[in-house]
């Protein structure tokens, strides 16, 4: 007898089959029983448990709003700006060159990254509230 019916029975519990039995005699309770390499759990229940995880996570995304993403650029924009303060604090006269260019490319890094963020508000705030500039005089 090969070992692969027992491995086919113990190497995972999603495989767990009925036990291995002898199909000999009449009137067995185990008449209809017995291995049956046919009758294993299927990997249906975690495939649809993952679609439907993704379905859940695609529409949480789906409702995200321009007006939220203006929002989360706004707070985003605030911590890169308190952020590049605290690393400028942080740089003193005492700092060695090596730290003071450190802390020069990073505030470099983060007022570009700001300024990318400065301009996504400001795209959206001239697209969801125009302003309109009149050129008539009062007299």
């Amino acid at each position: 007898m090969s070992l692969g019916v027992i491995n086919k029975n113990t190497n995972s519990p999603f495989l767990l089959r009925r036990s291995i039995v002898s199909q000999s005699g009449e009137g067995n309770t185990y008449e209809s029983g017995g291995f049956n390499p046919e009758q294993g759990y299927s990997d249906g229940g975690t495939a649809n448990a993952i679609a439907a995880l993704g379905s859940i996570i695609g529409a949480g995304l789906a409702s995200r709003t321009a007006g939220d993403k203006n929002k989360s650029d706004i707070v985003r924009s605030d911590k890169i700006s308190k952020r590049t303060d605290k690393i400028k604090s942080k740089t003193s006269d005492s700092s060695t060159d090596t730290e003071k260019a450190k802390a020069s490319k990073k505030t470099s890094r983060l007022t570009e990254r700001k300024n990318k963020i400065d301009l996504r508000i400001k795209d959206y705030n001239e697209f969801t509230k125009p302003t309109l500039v009149s050129d008539v005089k009062k007299k």
